[in-house]
């Protein structure tokens, strides 16, 4: 775990190594949002966000069991090919890892955080099971409209950093440095 909060730290937010980068957005669910549920004062973590919550992916085939991604570029969300629910279309071919939308086939970058772009920032309770411990750390996140009503999201990338105390920035309970032994996964 402390290697892993390195290379976190290290490789994606201090210097954004393109290998390590361009890994996670391609073989990894890193860019999925994530629904976060309100609890008391905090979030937590819920589950990724539907494509059949998306009004302009209600429709899709099997919307339940395909996910969302935002494009860099455009700043849409779209459908990525590979999720559980492109294996059982009837159209075959779009059970792969490319970043094409399932519904266009169009390609698309995918966004890994929302550090940068996002509406607010939320604190988010994290166990540290090392630990037995609840901590409370900042994560950026986005309000989006969906056919159930209006949600808070982040990506799974941003859990993830959130998780293994890479602070970039955010308030919280996030390790000043890798000495902090209070902290689990600090070297």
């Amino acid at each position: 775990m402390a290697t892993t909060h390195v290379i976190l730290k290290e490789f994606h937010h201090e210097k954004e190594t393109p290998y390590f980068i361009n890994y996670v957005k391609k073989y990894t669910d890193s860019p999925y949002l994530v629904k976060l549920e309100r609890d008391g004062e905090h979030y937590k973590p819920g589950r990724l966000l539907r494509a059949s919550e998306m009004p302009e992916y209600r429709d899709v085939s099997n919307g339940d069991w395909k996910f969302v991604n935002i494009d860099a570029a455009t700043g849409k969300f779209v459908v990525p090919k590979g999720s559980s629910g492109s294996r059982w279309d009837q159209k075959q071919g779009n059970w792969n890892m490319k970043p094409e939308n399932a519904v266009d086939d169009q390609s698309y970058d995918p966004v890994l955080t929302l550090l940068g772009r996002s509406d607010d920032v939320v604190q988010t309770s994290f166990t540290e099971f090392g630990l037995d411990n609840t901590v409370h750390r900042g994560v950026p996140v986005m309000r989006v409209e969906t056919t159930g009503g209006q949600v808070t999201v982040t990506t799974v990338y941003d859990l993830i950093m959130a998780q293994y105390g890479v602070g970039r920035g955010l308030p919280g309970d996030y390790p000043p440095d890798y000495n902090d032994k209070k902290a689990a996964y600090t070297p």
